[in-house]
């Protein structure tokens, strides 16, 4: 087959690939779930005023979710396969949480009315709304053009780059 040179006489020098569209807008999500947990940590101070071990363990839940939102975001936008496999682990724990945040609150709302009774239900709604971005991250990152810029990452000699023991 016939492979013409590049018009300016050196040879083309491809950079690392760059991410997908669908690990972009992952990314876009992981970002948003990190927004959405920043409001989680503002609605548990308002909640748990009263209470400082519970104030204080909510905000460090808070802040640790924060972090890892960005961190998987940062991690998949590089093309780290770890962390897509890690960022399913956390979608998984993320559901079981809702399953207990869901049990709670019902158990929760049979206690208190009026403005309490609103800040439960709005940290409920908070809280499948993490959920259903997670999933939405969770299904860009599964697919096929996600797999192939992670393959082509973690193994640059098989699509023509240099791997790392090229010679």
């Amino acid at each position: 087959m016939y492979q013409p040179y590049p018009a300016s006489g050196q040879p083309s020098m491809a950079g690392p690939p760059q991410p997908p569209e669908s690990i972009l807008k992952a990314v876009k999500f992981m970002y948003i779930g990190a927004g959405l947990g920043g409001l989680t940590f503002i609605i548990d101070i308002l909640i748990n005023a009263e209470t400082q071990a519970s104030s204080v363990s909510g905000i460090i839940g808070a802040l640790v979710g924060i972090g890892l939102w960005l961190w998987m975001a940062v991690a998949n936008k590089a093309g780290k396969s770890y962390a897509r496999i890690l960022s399913t682990v956390f979608f998984g724990l993320g559901c079981l949480g809702l399953i207990v945040t869901l049990i709670v609150s019902i158990l929760a709302l049979s206690l208190v009315s009026g403005g309490w009774a609103v800040l439960i239900v709005l940290a409920l709604l908070i809280e499948v709304a993490v959920v259903l971005v997670g999933l939405l991250a969770i299904l860009l990152l599964w697919r096929p053009e996600s797999g192939a810029y992670y393959n082509a990452i973690s193994n640059p000699a098989a699509i023509g780059g240099q791997g790392p023991y090229a010679g």
